[in-house]
């Protein structure tokens, strides 16, 4: 992953990140396996604490219990590096939460209120950082419910878990800087033929799609400083066998009407027979100051 196994002390986004590492001699308890992220695993501590007291309680404590981050209302603070696997989903020793989830505390479930909703929003931030740094999309985004049935992140789950999926968006869209470019699931049309790629990397499948073509946007990924946009189809899937494009500027929301299109093409002919009227009128300007020169003589 492209993400640094510890991350920096600030993320672009200007989420401060506390260092308070696992110390090797507890490797064979809390984390004893290497590991390649595939996913992120969303938790709520169910306790009221900051989460430096968090991580230092996981680090202190003789239990198997472990996870990656806790978020508070202030800052991160990182307790194992993401090369490293932790206990956190309860699927096991083998399990895909266990051993390639990066586990994520969210502080302050147990009481809520503005401290939690702010620990929730910097938690965002740092799953926005994640997702940015590997290409990975909000899918990526999983709950500890998915992989042993607990009803956790508790509170977040009250709150509503779609809610919290556009809260990450919403700051996956600030680093991305797509403020200004169509939601995930809109319908969009090309106005002109759009080259169409299967992949953003070099020896991809080619394609044209049609001018004013119906699509979904499916997903963004930026590389190099260019954002590039998947279209799906209708029923939300990636269109086969090329997706992605980066002409972005191409597409719209609504097509114009048929009569939309016959106005702008009686705008543009009144246009051009202005500037023949125009180009008329000089040239008739410019024999008549001829003609004002023999008169004079």
């Amino acid at each position: 992953m492209a993400v640094p196994a510890i991350l920096p002390d600030q993320l672009p986004n200007g989420l401060q990140v506390i260092k308070k590492l696992l110390p090797q001699n507890l490797y064979s308890l809390k984390s004893p396996n290497g590991m390649n992220p595939t996913r992120i695993v969303v938790h709520n501590t169910y306790n009221d604490a900051p989460a430096i007291n968090e991580i230092n309680y996981m680090i202190s404590n003789n239990l198997e219990v472990s996870f990656h981050f806790a978020v508070d209302d202030v800052n991160v603070v990182q307790g194992i590096a993401l090369n490293r696997n932790a206990w956190h989903s309860g699927d096991g020793g083998s399990g895909l939460g266990n051993r390639q989830g990066i586990a994520i505390e969210i502080c302050y479930s147990k009481s809520g209120g503005e401290r939690f909703n702010l620990a929730e929003i910097n938690a965002c931030k740092l799953i926005a950082y994640l997702l940015y740094g590997t290409g990975w999309d909000i899918d990526k985004i999983t709950k500890h419910q998915d992989y042993s049935g607990k009803y956790c992140p508790h509170r977040t789950l009250d709150l509503g878990w779609q809610r919290f999926l556009d809260m990450c968006r919403l700051e996956l869209n600030k680093l991305l800087n797509t403020k200004e470019v169509y939601p995930v699931g809109t319908v969009v049309y090309n106005i002109t033929d759009v080259l169409l790629e299967s992949t953003v990397y070099e020896n991809s499948t080619k394609a044209i799609l049609p001018k004013e073509s119906k699509s979904k946007v499916y997903k963004y990924f930026s590389k190099d400083s260019v954002l590039w946009m998947a279209l799906g189809d209708m029923d939300d899937k990636p269109r086969s066998p090329a997706a992605w494009t980066k002409e972005i500027d191409k597409f719209v929301l609504n097509l114009p009407s048929e009569i939309d299109k016959e106005v702008s093409v009686l705008k543009k002919k009144i246009i051009d027979l202005e500037s023949i009227i125009i180009e008329k009128d000089a040239k008739i300007g410019a024999l008549n100051e001829e003609l004002l020169k023999y008169k004079r003589s």
